[in-house]
């Protein structure tokens, strides 16, 4: 059974995520500064920071980063990645309630956790927590499907073995993501991303889905024969290369700026 609480659900699978997730492009700093004005004085809270690997971004540019992360498995393969960078603090809270001062963070961002919020309680907390002119980004990995070879194998083993294909799975969609800025209006630009992995980089990153069976559950030996035999079937020269868009939406939760959530191009506004 799936563990009902979101911030313990990926326990057994931190070790895989960060190895085996993809990460981020630096790109999105220069959208960033070139759209909220991101500077790199300014404090940032990445909120469900997970295994870093948002963080990172933001820790090797030279900011201030405050690590929000329940998950005492997550949060100590954060600590591993994040050591060298005496910027970052981890934080044993949540993203509903993160224990910084009110008024202390120029930009609060989100990665994949998102979409296990509570909406609320996190709107309530980003208003307190963010500077009056700060911004929420919320960015997003999405696989493209439409490129096959690996992109599409991926997907379609995370559909084939999913051991709850009757709930709805949870994305980030555009119109949940719309419905979270309300009528404060938020921007979206989309930059494109890649991966490359090998034979056990890609075990790994099918043991990172809590989706998925895990070692000692029933189906977990069927995901892996077809997991090796989709990796055969792609893999050019030992990898085998996946496809993404990482999408950032952004904008000033509690500030009507009378914004639509508008598609902008990676080149500009």
């Amino acid at each position: 059974m799936l563990n009902a609480d979101p911030t313990q659900r990926f326990t057994r699978h931190a070790h895989d995520y960060a190895r085996s997730r993809p990460g981020y492009p630096e790109a999105l700093l220069g959208v960033l500064a070139r759209e909220c004005g991101l500077r790199r004085e300014h404090v940032i809270a990445d909120l469900g920071a997970g295994t870093g690997l948002l963080t990172m971004v933001f820790a090797r540019a030279g900011h201030r980063v405050f690590a929000v992360e329940p998950n005492a498995a997550m949060r100590a393969e954060a600590a591993a990645r994040l050591r060298l960078w005496s910027g970052c603090s981890l934080l044993d809270t949540r993203a509903e309630a993160t224990g910084l001062a009110a008024g202390s963070v120029d930009c609060a961002v989100a990665g994949a956790a998102f979409h296990w919020f509570d909406p609320e309680p996190t709107r309530a907390e980003l208003r307190r927590i963010l500077a009056p002119d700060g911004w929420f980004v919320v960015v997003a990995n999405r696989r493209r499907t439409e490129a096959g070879g690996a992109t599409q194998a991926l997907d379609e083993l995370l559909t084939r073995f999913n051991r709850h294909p009757a709930a709805a799975r949870r994305r980030l969609r555009d119109e949940a993501l719309t419905a979270f800025f309300g009528t404060d209006g938020c921007r979206r630009v989309s930059l494109p991303h890649g991966q490359r992995l090998d034979a056990p980089g890609w075990r790994g990153l099918l043991g990172s889905f809590s989706s998925l069976p895990a070692a000692g559950q029933p189906g977990h030996g069927a995901l892996l024969a077809a997991a090796d035999e989709a990796f055969a079937a792609h893999q050019h020269h030992g990898r085998v290369t996946l496809a993404y868009t990482t999408v950032l939406t952004f904008g000033r939760v509690g500030a009507d700026l009378g914004l639509d959530c508008t598609e902008f191009p990676a080149g500009g506004a």
